[in-house]
C-alpha cells in the first residue's frame, strides 16, 4: 500500500476502568511509518475538543515534548506536566507471547501525546503530538514550521513532487536524524473520517527501522 495515510486497528483489552473515551485521539506509527489509531474492544472512537494551533506553536511544542525528551518515558512525562497535558496511561495486559505493555498517553486542549518504547501494533520506540483543529493548516506549513525547528528540509523532499512539480497527494515529510541513534521524525496532515474521526496533525518521531512509504 504506498498511501502514507494508513488506518491500523488494534484490538485489546485495557486494564483500565474506560478505556475507550480515554485512549480515544491517541496516535501511533506502524514500522513503515503510516499513521495508525488503536480501537478497543466494545470501543468507539471519538476525537478529542479541537483546538486550533498554527503550525509553528505545533511545531514548538513537539520539539518541547517529543525531541528534547528525547522520547524517554520518564522525561515525556516531566515534559507533558509542564505544559499541563493530564497523564491517562493504559495498560495492554500480558499475552502468550508479550509481557504486559504500559502506553503512555496524555491529554489536554485538543492535543494527545502518545509514547511507547514499543508494542505488538507500533514495535519501534516512538513519541507523537497529536493536535485536534477546526481547521487543517496547509501541509507546507507544517513542513516548513518543522524545518525551522529541525534545522534543515526534509530528508525525503527529492521525493514531495511529481513530474510536473505538484505536491503528491500522499507525500509526507520525513527527517533522518544527522547523528546519534537512527531516529526519523514524520508529520501527517489528516481529515478525520468515520474510523478515524477528527481533523488533525500528528508529528511523530520514531527509532529508524525504515523510512516511510
Amino acid at each position: 500500500m504506498k498511501q502514507m495515510l494508513y488506518r491500523a486497528t488494534v484490538l485489546a483489552l485495557l486494564a483500565t476502568a474506560s478505556p475507550a473515551s480515554a485512549q480515544s485521539g491517541a496516535m501511533w506509527t506502524d514500522p513503515l511509518g503510516r499513521m495508525m489509531s488503536m480501537q478497543f474492544v466494545a470501543g468507539n472512537p471519538v476525537a478529542p475538543a479541537p483546538r486550533d494551533r498554527s503550525p509553528t506553536e505545533m511545531a514548538s511544542l513537539f520539539r518541547t515534548l517529543c525531541l528534547e525528551s528525547g522520547g524517554d518515558g520518564a522525561r515525556v512525562a516531566a515534559s507533558a506536566a509542564a505544559a499541563g497535558l493530564s497523564a491517562v496511561p493504559h495498560t495492554l495486559p500480558a499475552s502468550k507471547k508479550a509481557a504486559p505493555v504500559t502506553l503512555g498517553v496524555w491529554t489536554g486542549d485538543g492535543l494527545i501525546l502518545s509514547q511507547t518504547s514499543g508494542f505488538s501494533g507500533a514495535p519501534d520506540a516512538q513519541c507523537n503530538a497529536t493536535f485536534y483543529v477546526r481547521a487543517l493548516p496547509e501541509r507546507q506549513a507544517v513542513t516548513d514550521a518543522l524545518a525551522a525547528v529541525i534545522g534543515r528540509a526534509p530528508s525525503n523532499l527529492a521525493s514531495a513532487t511529481d513530474k510536473k512539480g505538484r505536491l503528491k497527494k500522499f507525500y509526507n515529510p520525513e527527517w533522518l536524524s544527522a547523528v546519534g541513534e537512527p531516529r526519523i521524525v514524520t508529520a501527517f496532515v489528516a481529515k478525520g473520517y468515520s474510523g478515524m474521526p477528527g481533523d488533525r496533525v500528528q508529528i511523530s518521531i520514531r527509532a529508524a527501522r525504515k523510512p516511510g512509504r
